[in-house]
């Protein structure tokens, strides 16, 4: 297809039929002119069109099979709404609705449980029955109610998720509803961000139809899951502005897409140290809540060193500092505490320590391609420097990789992290961070701030919230933090 201004370059879109990069369009009862118009303009960029809910059932035939045939001349795939066949089965006519898709010329089929109460055998047989038809299935994970929705934990979901793949469904649809305000997003329409990683971890990304009816979506959806994510329930006004998204054609994602230069990498827990280390390039560990502090203020103490240690029978030395879950080591001298240390006289010697998330990662991201430091807001502008002329020099990335509680989502990680990256505004950030206008609050508010609150350590957290108290970079070498000198790069 020809298009003007050939001669400004954008990142491409795979080719139809595509695999990846699928936008699926809701039809809420559109008429065939404005199919047409909307085929004219957007067709390219539109893999599949949801006859949403049962609007088949209400539409003149005349003007629903022109429509449909205007769609697949364009070699857009035209699927029944998931409510169809949940009506269809509560009437015992599902063979009928299947008759009736293929006389029209539909090529897919929608299998869900959004309000029908059916067993988990009844979906699967639903989902068995349409692929044996002939018909390319894709069945939807979540419930339209609200409440109903957020009684299905992560891992149940990701279980169906993988049922639903073996029992042949091609792709599996998150549920956000038209409103996007259910199941992978809040009720404000703000994505579920843990739900969200936990399942694109464990299922990956390129069989999942992420439901993503609004632009910020969208936006977070590309930057976040990358150009390539498949997105349905788009408006079809919206199929060529989500194209522009897709492509950097757009303010909103013309940095990541056209700047070249720095690149940012975001990981998470140990998996996330992994996948850093097998990148290599410049690593920076942040444990905001408290291990990266603690590292940061031994150094600019004059402490010679620190050791990080992965286990408490290990943390055996002239000083030794570690918990668990907050909690001090009973064989250990210090909590894993930055204010504690600060009161002490250790200028010369090596503190080892352990914690209970950031050693780990630490020890996790460190291989013969990468060079690990520890950054944090105590250290905030000092680790952007110190990573951006590593990475420039050496020409490799940057991964900011966020420890987590447990291996799970921080806010405090990604808030230390999203500081980092904004002090480095010219690189390109594969993913997105969030801000706070007030850290310490939000510090406090976290999980793992009001369980360090309620052990007695709010100076901690209220100290590892401030941004840029300390120069020292610590970096990883020969098994020992010591502070990062130019020399050095």
């Amino acid at each position: 297809m020809r298009h003007p201004f050939a001669a400004i370059e954008y990142p491409g879109i795979p080719a139809k039929p595509r695999a990846t990069a699928v936008t699926s369009v809701l039809d809420k009862g559109l008429g065939p002119g404005e199919v047409r118009d909307h085929v004219a303009i957007a067709g390219e960029w539109i893999d599949v069109v949801k006859l949403g809910w049962a609007t088949a059932r209400l539409t003149p035939g005349a003007a629903l099979r022109e429509k449909i045939d205007l769609y697949r001349a364009a070699g857009i795939r035209v699927c029944s709404g998931g409510t169809f066949l949940e009506i269809a089965l509560a009437q015992n006519r599902v063979r009928e609705l299947l008759d009736g898709a293929r006389d029209l010329g539909l090529a897919m089929i929608e299998v869900s449980n959004g309000v029908h109460p059916m067993s988990e055998e009844d979906k699967l047989g639903l989902i068995a029955q349409a692929r044996s038809a002939g018909f390319t299935v894709w069945s939807e994970v979540g419930k339209k109610d609200p409440d109903e929705d957020a009684r299905i934990g992560i891992d149940d979901r990701v279980a169906a998720i993988a049922r639903e793949l073996e029992a042949g469904a091609d792709k599996v649809i998150l549920e956000a509803r038209e409103s996007g305000t259910v199941g992978i997003y809040d009720r404000a329409g703000a994505p579920a961000v843990e739900m969200i990683q936990r399942i694109v971890e464990r299922v990956g990304a390129d069989r999942l139809v992420f439901e993503a009816p609004r632009k910020e979506q969208q936006l977070w959806m590309v930057r976040v899951l990358g150009p390539e994510v498949n997105l349905g329930n788009v408006a079809p006004e919206e199929a060529l502005s989500l194209a522009t998204l897709r492509t950097g054609l757009r303010g909103d994602t013309f940095r990541e897409m056209h700047l070249h230069g720095l690149e940012i990498f975001l990981g998470l827990g140990i998996h996330g140290a992994l996948e850093a280390r097998a990148r290599g390039g410049v690593i920076v560990m942040i444990d905001a809540l408290r291990a990266s502090a603690t590292m940061i203020a031994a150094l600019e103490m004059g402490m010679a060193a620190v050791k990080p240690v992965a286990s408490p029978e290990e943390c055996i030395g002239e000083v030794t500092a570690g918990e668990r879950g907050g909690r001090k080591l009973p064989n250990c001298r210090h909590n894993n505490s930055p204010l504690e240390l600060m009161r002490q006289s250790y200028a010369g010697k090596t503190l080892v320590l352990t914690s209970t998330n950031g050693i780990e990662c630490l020890l996790s991201a460190a291989g013969p391609a990468s060079t690990v430091l520890v950054g944090s807001t105590t250290n905030r502008r000092a680790v952007a420097r110190a990573a951006g002329r590593l990475a420039r020099k050496r020409g490799v990335p940057i991964t900011l990789l966020m420890a987590g509680r447990n291996n799970q989502y921080a806010v405090e990680d990604a808030l230390a992290a999203g500081e980092i990256a904004r002090a480095l505004p010219e690189a390109r950030v594969h993913g997105e961070l969030p801000s706070s206008a007030a850290l310490e609050a939000d510090f406090c508010a976290s999980d793992s701030g009001r369980n360090l609150i309620a052990l007695g350590y709010a100076d901690d957290v209220r100290y590892c919230a401030q941004l840029d108290r300390s120069e020292v970079v610590p970096v990883l070498m020969k098994g020992q933090l010591i502070p990062l000198r130019h020399e050095q790069e």
